[in-house]
């Protein structure tokens, strides 16, 4: 056991310089409206020592691993007043914490609107966001980066282009009769994946009572298909992953002023005018800073 005390520690992964880089509650914060304890990212020593909070959010920075630029891959819930927006994206940031950027998410909500529409019945209306639910980020090659969606598992290919992996399964009635999840790449072309057939649609909009019955599979990149490869009936497999060498992602240098003392940390500003809302830009008067309390 490498951590201790009244904090959730989860989903860690190593980082090149071999820091341990996972997703904790040691912000002391509650999300402003269910008041669920928030989550951010933070570093240690492989024994568990020196860990450092490298970020905060009032949702939840969630799923770090480690992409082959040496930067951490990391999903985030961006929550204001949840009726407002609530919606995970995709992010990156240096191993201290910096240099923070939006790598696939706010770009593409038209076309994830028009894939499953709004979330549990309730329709996007004006500058409500809640369209975007992302999870499981991998690196896929340069550039490229590999997500669990409700549409199944995807491909980015820059901030405005992706590729559903199971499109031609959501073409047949526009639903796919197979939940996939859990995609992990062997290569460039196969993926390994949990997979199983679902028992019966949702009702209104609420859990089916009978569990989908997941397996590990191989599945095709340019088609889709899946290969059965185990499946234990009486319990759910996933979460695969391979045993086999991979090369080490390079050391990316921190900033001087990243090692704050206790809860200290830097704000980074901006014009409030670099937006995609042109109502934002022609008639924003008031800017709402929002912090999140212990």
């Amino acid at each position: 056991q490498l951590t201790r005390g009244p904090y959730h520690d989860v989903q860690p992964d190593f980082l090149p310089n071999g820091r341990i880089v996972f997703s904790t509650s040691r912000l002391g914060m509650r999300d402003e409206y269910h008041g669920y304890l928030s989550t951010g990212l933070a570093t240690m020593t492989p024994d568990g020592e020196d860990i450092q909070v490298i970020g905060f959010n009032v949702g939840r920075d969630a799923e770090p691993t480690v992409a082959q630029d040496g930067k951490i891959l990391f999903t985030r819930l961006e929550l204001f007043y949840s009726r407002m927006k609530t919606e995970w994206n995709l992010l990156s940031a240096f191993p201290d914490g910096t240099n923070m950027q939006t790598l696939y998410g706010p770009e593409r909500r038209p076309f994830w609107s028009g894939i499953h529409g709004g979330y549990g019945g309730w329709t996007v209306a004006g500058y409500r966001h809640r369209q975007l639910r992302l999870t499981q980020p991998r690196p896929f090659g340069p550039g490229a980066y590999l997500l669990t969606t409700p549409a199944g598992p995807i491909i980015t290919r820059g901030r405005h282009e992706e590729i559903l992996l199971r499109e031609a399964w959501l073409r047949e009635g526009g639903n796919d009769p197979w939940v996939v999840t859990t995609p992990w790449p062997l290569d460039e072309k196969t993926l390994l994946v949990a997979a199983g057939e679902k028992t019966h649609e949702f009702v209104n909009d609420q859990f089916p009572k009978d569990p989908v019955d997941l397996g590990l599979y191989r599945m095709d990149v340019d088609t889709g298909a899946l290969t059965l490869l185990y499946n234990d009936p009486d319990a759910a497999d996933f979460e695969a992953r391979p045993l086999h060498p991979r090369s080490v992602p390079p050391v990316l240098s921190e900033s001087p002023q990243s090692r704050g003392s206790g809860f200290t940390g830097m704000l980074y500003a901006d014009s409030v005018f670099i937006t995609q809302i042109g109502a934002v830009r022609e008639q924003g008067k008031l800017l709402r800073v929002i912090e999140g309390l212990p």
